[in-house]
């Protein structure tokens, strides 16, 4: 069988017989390389939407899975939960888990899509609830064995389901006071700026687990508002301070 193109045309010699196929011309091939072109900037965006949505699944997974981590230790040690051990400590809240054995994996306590902060030389975890100016849950001893440490009483809490115990949060800036990545967010603005936020940073949603374990997610800061939090970073990292 002899085949070859003439006057733009596929010519199929078979057994003294000729059988005319058309072929494709320039313009045509250009046709469908921009249908092509045109179907794929069409579903990449939505691919990239469904893997954004993906990754923020599985963070509220981790922060479901390490909140539950949490319930345990408290059940452990009489409803006491160490946030930090002392001031400019490594020793917080998802080390002291580790350590205990009660998380296999640090890796939960941290957002898939946290990036890596140099300058603190750590992946910087989830942000722990904590009630800066008013301290209403939590026990600071200002000496004995517990000296400069924090410890969240839950025996305090009066609703354990409108407690936002971990969440998605950031560090804007450098503190002396939180040089390992003890993120903290509470009812009150903290006075260093970027310190203790809730932070929107999956396209503008942000994670969060209540005490009693079950998982949200929120757009608005008014949302975090109705749980007593004020202050918000935006995607773009805007903060937001509500009155």
């Amino acid at each position: 069988m002899k085949e070859r193109f003439l006057n733009k045309e596929l010519r199929v010699s078979t057994g003294g017989r000729s059988i005319h196929l058309p072929g494709f011309t320039l313009v045509e091939l250009l046709v469908v390389i921009a249908i092509i072109t045109i179907l794929a900037g069409l579903l990449l965006p939505a691919l990239g939407q469904a893997i954004d949505s993906a990754k923020r699944v599985n963070c509220a997974s981790q922060t479901k899975n390490s909140v539950l981590a949490c319930q345990i230790y408290l059940n452990d040690n009489d409803g006491v939960l160490l946030m930090r051990l002392k001031l400019n400590s490594s020793t917080l809240w998802a080390k002291n888990l580790v350590a205990q054995e009660y998380i296999d994996d640090w890796r939960i306590t941290v957002c898939n899509i946290q990036p890596y902060r140099k300058s603190f030389n750590t992946y910087l975890t989830y942000g722990i609830s904590y009630h800066f100016s008013s301290s209403k849950y939590e026990l600071c001893p200002t000496s004995g064995p517990g000296l400069g440490g924090d410890y969240l009483l839950t025996n305090k809490i009066p609703n354990y389901s409108r407690f936002v115990l971990l969440s998605d949060s950031i560090l804007w800036s450098a503190d002396s006071n939180y040089p390992n990545g003890s993120w903290k967010v509470g009812d009150d603005a903290y006075p260093s700026a970027g310190i203790g936020n809730i932070y929107f940073r999956h396209e503008g949603f942000a994670n969060c687990t209540f005490a009693d374990g079950h998982s949200a997610t929120y757009k608005s800061p008014e949302d975090f508002r109705t749980f007593g939090i004020r202050k918000t970073v935006a995607y773009d990292g805007t903060v937001i301070a509500l009155p």
